[in-house]
């Protein structure tokens, strides 16, 4: 008589292993979902190095202005000028540094590297001749018309025959004020007010990454993510450094933005000092 024992086998195998899996002993092994990797720094610093560039740029603004003014009030001894009229060629600077201001036509803006300004931060010598603080400087001069007394061919006060030397001269001066002008009566003035403002909006912006950081970190803590967890972490303590770095650039703008505007005023004082002692010249 045939057995039919093997059938009866595979029926309790199968039934067996369909047990099992209905019981969820086989294939269920645990998934470990991953973790999205978030850069809570990157935009933070972003911001810290805006201001710092601001920073750089002001500053070296400042120091742009202090250079021209000693350029401008500086008068070279042995000079070819011919006779001069010297009260004549006051009301011609005068007239330059009174000129109100207007927006000059299709003129395109240099770009500023605030990345190399913000690199430059902790410089505290010869700033202005940081290509990022000239660029900076030749725009706020140039997206305005310049002084009439600037571009015309004869400077009044120089002889009629005025020597080349003379003229070069002459325009130098010109030049120089024209560029103070914008320097020293708006752009110095304007920005340094706007550094504290600056400050504090770096400030904001870094706390924001710090609080989306430490909020991100009660997630993934409850995953069980140790690798995600630590680089987190890691980023925090970052944060927390440059939100104190921004903090104390806070507590420094208010007090370096009113002196930059002192200093704006009294170049601003010397220049005007210098017309009148032109004047006197013989």
């Amino acid at each position: 008589m045939r057995s039919f024992g093997w059938i009866r086998q595979a029926v309790v195998g199968s039934v067996a292993a369909a047990s099992l899996m209905g019981c969820g002993m086989l294939g269920k092994l645990p998934v470990k979902v991953p973790v999205e990797k978030k850069d809570f720094v990157n935009d933070a610093k972003a911001a810290l190095d805006k201001l710092k560039g601001e920073y750089t740029l002001v500053k070296g603004l400042a120091a742009t202005v202090q250079t021209k003014v000693d350029e401008f009030l500086y008068i070279e001894d042995g000079l070819k000028l011919g006779k001069v009229q010297w009260k004549e060629f006051r009301n011609e600077l005068e007239s330059c540094w009174n000129t109100p201001f207007e927006a000059a036509d299709n003129v395109q803006a240099k770009a500023v590297s605030i990345q190399d300004a913000a690199m430059a931060f902790k410089n505290q010598t010869a700033l202005h001749e940081l290509q990022s603080v000239k660029d900076s400087s030749w725009n706020a001069v140039n997206k305005v018309k310049s002084c009439p007394q600037a571009t015309k061919e004869n400077v009044t006060g120089l002889p009629k025959k005025a020597t080349d030397e003379a003229k070069a001269w002459a325009r130098g001066k010109l030049e120089v004020l024209n560029e103070l002008r914008v320097l020293a009566k708006d752009e110095a003035p304007t920005r340094a007010k706007a550094l504290a403002p600056a400050a504090t909006d770096a400030v904001t912006k870094v706390g924001t990454q710090l609080a989306s950081a430490t909020a991100y970190l009660k997630t993934i803590e409850q995953m069980g993510d140790q690798a995600a967890t630590d680089a987190t972490n890691q980023q925090i303590a970052q944060l927390n450094q440059l939100k104190s770095e921004a903090e104390q650039l806070v507590g420094s703008a208010g007090g370096d933005a009113a002196t930059i505007g002192t200093q704006a005023a009294e170049a601003t004082k010397k220049i005007t000092e210098g017309f009148v002692a032109i004047g006197k010249r013989k």
